[in-house]
């Protein structure tokens, strides 16, 4: 078995330490257990990480033109003012 020895900012190890006390474990265990469940999952490759960009851009390339067959067309120029934004009664 191999040992990890890490630096964490105070608050960080005290929210761990008040963590692993609830769980009724170790803080080391704790951190084993998280990082063998991350080493289980599988890689993602180059290609899948190309790719997630131009998923996004589709599913929202969709929404768009959902919006548009609906007739919710969004412009920029139907935004408030900078004027009406601070003019109106915020408090009502």
């Amino acid at each position: 078995m191999k040992t990890i020895t890490i630096s964490v900012d105070d608050e960080t190890y005290r929210r761990c330490c008040a963590r692993a006390e609830a769980a009724g474990r170790p803080v080391a265990e704790m951190v084993g257990s998280w990082l063998t469940d991350w080493t289980e999952k599988p890689a993602v490759s180059d290609a899948e990480q190309e790719r997630a960009p131009q998923e996004l851009y589709d599913i929202l390339a969709g929404i768009a033109a959902r919006q548009q067959a609906d007739g919710a067309v969004f412009r920029v120029a139907d935004n408030l003012t900078r004027e009406q934004l601070y003019d109106r009664d915020a408090l009502r």
